[in-house]
């Protein structure tokens, strides 16, 4: 939770602690498969493998929490400008700047 809080700025609830932990949890499971795939397809010590884990699972983590925590911050805001700047823009800039997204 207090990574959530620091990093991606959220604020303190139950769906973002239930999230927060759904994330990190998904992880450990993705992580215990992806061993079980190893020890079947790789020939290295099993200490190894699970070293190998480590980066597959943190790739896991940083992608879901970005996409759960920052997402929605990121969507609110831009939602929030959109509308504030439509008000103030002519036709011609308001399409240039709202291409692409």
């Amino acid at each position: 939770m207090l990574n959530s809080r620091i990093v991606f700025k959220s604020d303190k609830s139950l769906t973002n602690m239930i999230l927060y932990y759904a994330v990190y949890g998904s992880g450990m499971i993705m992580g215990f498969f992806v061993l079980r795939v190893y020890e079947h397809t790789l020939t290295f010590e099993p200490h190894i493998l699970t070293y190998l884990v480590i980066p597959v699972t943190t790739l896991w983590n940083f992608i879901m929490s970005t996409l759960l925590f920052k997402g929605k911050k990121v969507k609110a805001v831009w939602i929030k400008i959109k509308r504030k700047d439509n008000n103030s823009l002519s036709d011609s800039s308001r399409k240039d700047y709202t291409e692409g997204y």
